[in-house]
């Protein structure tokens, strides 16, 4: 019954769900070969994608200095599957820094953080002592 109701319960919705996957890849693939923009449609799966390559490539070098980390949004590495940091919203930077570990959660889009007031006062006052 429920096969009838959702497609991706029965066999051929679970390949039709693939094959979509696969073009899906195969866009982004063909995209970066030819150095073109990824379309928007494409950028979460690209982002992850990306992401999780650089995590697994990760030699957890340590940075003997101390760190300001802004992030955009909370999520956890359990919202992007990934093991070891299930429950770490910094994914795995804090460990990586031997001085002082500085976070704040800014909010906004990823590629906005620098832009908002909260970002500039906080690198204004930890990075460069200036108090407004």
């Amino acid at each position: 019954m429920l096969a009838k109701l959702f497609p991706f319960y029965s066999s051929s919705g679970k390949a039709y769900f693939w094959v979509l996957k696969k073009i899906q890849l195969l866009r982004l693939w063909f995209n970066k070969k030819l150095s073109r923009r990824i379309p928007m449609r494409d950028r979460g799966l690209h982002c992850a994608r990306t992401q999780i390559a650089a995590i697994k490539k990760h030699d957890k070098s340590v940075y003997d200095g101390n760190m300001l980390y802004l992030k955009s949004e909370i999520s956890s590495g359990y919202d992007m599957s990934i093991p070891g940091w299930w429950n770490d919203i910094y994914f795995g930077f804090e460990e990586l820094c031997s001085g002082h570990f500085d976070a704040y959660i800014i909010g906004g889009k990823h590629d906005d953080v620098l832009k908002k007031t909260k970002a500039q006062e906080i690198i204004n006052k930890k990075m460069l002592g200036i108090d407004e």
